[in-house]
């Protein structure tokens, strides 16, 4: 059960980084662009941003998934634990 649980911590901080490093970079790019210079690329990369934010929620939606499943399994791997100290 420790190393699910530790498993499982590690999934949380990725989805969270994921989800803050785009946050950060949206952000940024946007700053970028209306206070310091704005042309066709900086255009095309907030497009970009944008259709990967999709990708991204998609990504995230798949770790919370799986973050959901495995301490679902963790629930009953405590259990079995705890039985097997108490037979």
């Amino acid at each position: 059960p420790e190393s699910l649980r530790k498993y499982i911590t590690h999934l949380k901080y990725a989805r969270e980084r994921l989800l803050e490093t785009y946050a950060h970079l949206k952000q940024h790019s946007y700053n970028i662009m209306n206070d310091v210079w704005r042309d066709s690329v900086c255009d095309r990369f907030m497009e970009m941003l944008e259709q990967k934010q999709r990708d991204l929620m998609r990504i995230t939606d798949d770790f919370q998934y799986m973050i959901d499943y495995l301490t679902k399994q963790l629930d009953i791997a405590e259990r079995a634990a705890h039985q097997n100290l108490h037979a």
